[in-house]
C-alpha cells in the first residue's frame, strides 16, 4: 500500500478506533477472579489510566504476578470481540485517499493486530507500531518517530490522533499535530477535541 502522498494521520487504536474499554474490563473482570480479586465499574475507570500497570497496583496483585495476569488477560480478552467505533471504515476509506494511514499503539503486538485483522482495519494501515516494538512507551515519542521515519514523512506534515492525555503528551514529544478524540477511557482535555470520528475531517489541519 506505498504512497506519494507526504502526509499522515497516525491513530491511537483502544478507545480511538476500536471500541474496546467495554470489552478491556469483562476480560479485567475474569482474569482478577482467578486470583480472587473482586473488581468494580468505578475503581477500576479510576485506575485504568495511564496503563494497565496501574490497575493492577490499584487492585494489589502482587508485581510477581503481573506477568502471569497479563498472559491471562489475554487469553480472555480474545474472547471478547470488541467493535469498532461507529463509521470508523466509512472515516478510513474517505480519509486514505489523502492521507498516509497508520497506528501507534502501546498495546501488546499480537492483542492489536489480532483485532487489527479481524475488523480488517490491517488492509489499510501501512504502518503499525505497537508496545513490542519500541524500548519505551508512551508518552515517549519513539513509536511516533518510528512510524514516521516508515513512512518518510515529516513531523510537521503529521496528525496524532488519540483519546487520552498520554496520547497529547506523546503527540507534543514528537512535536507532532495532535487531534483528541473523547473515549471511556480517559478525560482528554485538548484542542482540537472531537467526540466522534466523523468529526475529524473538519478539524484536520490544512497541509496542501
Amino acid at each position: 500500500m506505498r504512497s506519494n502522498i507526504g502526509r499522515a494521520i497516525l491513530f491511537d487504536f483502544d478507545g480511538t478506533l476500536l471500541d474496546s474499554y467495554a470489552t478491556h474490563y469483562v476480560a479485567y473482570e475474569r482474569m482478577f477472579a482467578r486470583y480472587g480479586i473482586v473488581i468494580d465499574r468505578d475503581r477500576f475507570a479510576r485506575s485504568y489510566f495511564p496503563d494497565w500497570q496501574s490497575t493492577f497496583r490499584a487492585f494489589g496483585l502482587p508485581i510477581e504476578l503481573w506477568k502471569e495476569a497479563n498472559a491471562l488477560w489475554l487469553q480472555e480478552n480474545a474472547r471478547e470481540h470488541a467493535p469498532l467505533r461507529e463509521a470508523c471504515m466509512t472515516v478510513i476509506h474517505a480519509l486514505q485517499p489523502h492521507w498516509r494511514l497508520g497506528i501507534v499503539s502501546s498495546g501488546s503486538r499480537a492483542r492489536v493486530m489480532g483485532d487489527l485483522q479481524r475488523t480488517g482495519l490491517d488492509a489499510h494501515m501501512e504502518v503499525i507500531v505497537t508496545g513490542q516494538d519500541v524500548q519505551e512507551r508512551k508518552p515517549s515519542p519513539e513509536g511516533l518517530l518510528q512510524a514516521m521515519a516508515k513512512l518518510d514523512v515529516s513531523a510537521s506534515r503529521t496528525v496524532y490522533v488519540g483519546d487520552t492525555p498520554i496520547d497529547h503528551q506523546t503527540a507534543r514529544a514528537a512535536n507532532v499535530h495532535f487531534v483528541g478524540i473523547q473515549s471511556e477511557y480517559a478525560t482528554l482535555e485538548a484542542e482540537p477535541l472531537v467526540s466522534a470520528l466523523t468529526e475529524l475531517a473538519r478539524v484536520l489541519p490544512k497541509m496542501d
